[in-house]
């Protein structure tokens, strides 16, 4: 599978992504923290939700124990979702 991943084709992405962040608006590009790659897991958690989705709030439980491995590997980890960066605070925890 790791083969096949790689021989994806690359995609050039012109527009401009901006994200809020914990510590304000960050970019795309900013995302990756000068590593060559980023994970992107999308947490479902609509905006007029008050919790997140059952299923990733189970593997949300999990991130913890692998941001040590994660950046060992020149790959950086986000969590991204649709709720405000407010609403979506206490699941930080």
């Amino acid at each position: 599978m790791s083969r096949q991943r790689r021989a994806l084709p690359w995609e050039k992405v012109d527009k401009q992504y901006i994200f809020d962040g914990p510590d304000g608006k960050v970019t795309l590009a900013d995302l990756f923290e000068q590593r060559s790659q980023l994970i992107v897991y999308h947490f479902m958690f609509p905006p007029e939700d008050d919790e997140g989705c059952p299923s990733c709030s189970f593997w949300a439980d999990t991130f913890n124990a692998s941001s040590i491995h994660i950046p060992h590997r020149d790959v950086s980890f986000v969590v991204s979702s649709r709720a405000p960066l407010a609403k979506s605070e206490p699941f930080k925890q």
